[in-house]
């Protein structure tokens, strides 16, 4: 392995380590919940979801699971968007979303992301970073250059139970096990 690339392994291992670095501007997953899959997504602060329960209540226990499992790469805005608590006839039906929603966050494999755009704060300057199916992108001179570069590496390591085979591996030249 060359030198330019072990360096990019080691950024990117310290920037996986730090996943606040991260900022998720919109995503799109797959999320499987009990009663079938869904369709879940984020642009700015707006969620959306493709279940009845979203429907009818503006929240689901699938975006609060994604607020709980992605707390540290949202904003606070994103963190607390979705409809308010209130004590009402709902209240017990709420109760059981964020159960649920406790669940679905110990399970993080239930996620798979579809699309995502992010910035991530590197060591000198933030860069935009994308997915779109197996295709990554980056702003930064290495992906220009390289394909891959640590930016895209520290996003599928941690996002790595939330991304299928493909996309864990899309633009590495190696596997990571064989590096560690």
């Amino acid at each position: 392995m060359n030198s330019s690339l072990i360096s990019k392994v080691e950024k990117s291992r310290r920037y996986a380590d730090e996943p606040e670095r991260i900022r998720f501007q919109s995503f799109n997953v797959r999320f499987d919940g009990e009663n079938g899959e869904h369709t879940v997504s984020m642009a700015g602060a707006d969620f959306s979801d493709s279940s009845p329960s979203f429907q009818s209540q503006g929240t689901s226990s699938h975006i609060m699971a994604l607020q709980k499992i992605l707390a540290p790469m949202l904003t606070e805005e994103q963190q607390t968007s979705g409809a308010p608590f209130s004590f009402s006839a709902q209240s017990s039906s709420y109760v059981s979303k964020v159960e649920k929603a406790r669940m679905y966050a110990e399970e993080p494999q239930r996620v798979k992301f579809q699309t995502f755009a992010a910035t991530l704060r590197g060591s000198h300057d933030e860069h935009k970073v994308s997915m779109d199916g197996e295709d990554f992108s980056c702003d930064c001179h290495g992906f220009e250059a390289q394909g891959t570069c640590a930016h895209i590496m520290a996003m599928q390591r941690v996002l790595a139970d939330m991304l299928t085979e493909d996309q864990q591996t899309a633009g590495q030249p190696f596997s990571f096990s064989a590096a560690e």
